[in-house]
């Protein structure tokens, strides 16, 4: 089985609602869920560089079958 990486980059906008963006890992599938956590924060650290107001980050190592 193989792991997918997912982030969910969510901020408040300018009009107090919530403004999320989800980015896919173009690097994976992983072998373990721990190599594909590592990747994880290795893309919130990416994204946090380009974003300028606060953000909650959430994320999903998705499994995948029969790759």
């Amino acid at each position: 089985m193989f792991f997918q990486a997912l982030v969910m980059a969510c901020s408040i906008s300018f009009y107090g609602t919530p403004q999320c963006d989800v980015f896919d890992d173009l690097y994976g599938p992983y072998n373990t869920k721990d190599e594909c956590e590592v990747r994880v924060e290795e893309m919130v650290y990416i994204i946090n560089e380009t974003r300028i107001i606060p953000t909650d980050y959430f994320f999903k190592c998705v499994a995948m079958e029969g790759v």
